[in-house]
């Protein structure tokens, strides 16, 4: 009876190793399945992107197109005459809102030797 104790204890310490062992198993069964159902999943997406991406395709062609036209009985035609619309200066949205700053004639200067100077570096560095 006095070794019970000791023999519980070793039995505790020897399954536990094993109980570790079958819990990684059952973790590594676990994550092997997701893994499949994503892949099929992911198979599954990639193949209704083809396929869809092929429809696009195909109601982007030219024939398509032109087929749509006739059936719809579109009258397209080219222009016949062409007319250029001038806008006045005043009324042109400015392409860059942000007013440029002023440089001064020093800085500009300083910045263009600076500019060069990096350009010598960058090109003695290329061998």
């Amino acid at each position: 009876m006095k070794n019970l104790g000791k023999i519980i204890l070793w039995i505790g310490i020897g399954s536990l190793p094993l109980l570790l062992y079958v819990h990684q198993q059952v973790a590594l069964f676990h994550i092997s399945y997701l893994l499949d159902d994503q892949a099929s999943d992911l198979n599954k997406k990639s193949e209704a992107y083809r396929r869809l991406k092929f429809e696009v395709d195909q109601l982007k062609s030219p024939r398509f197109l032109e087929e749509k036209i006739k059936e719809l009985s579109l009258n397209l035609a080219l222009p016949q005459e062409i007319r250029v619309v001038r806008i006045p200066q005043s009324f042109r949205p400015s392409l860059n809102p942000v007013e440029p700053m002023s440089v001064s004639p020093i800085s500009d200067k300083v910045l263009n030797f600076l500019g060069r100077w990096v350009d010598i570096a960058q090109a003695k560095t290329e061998n």
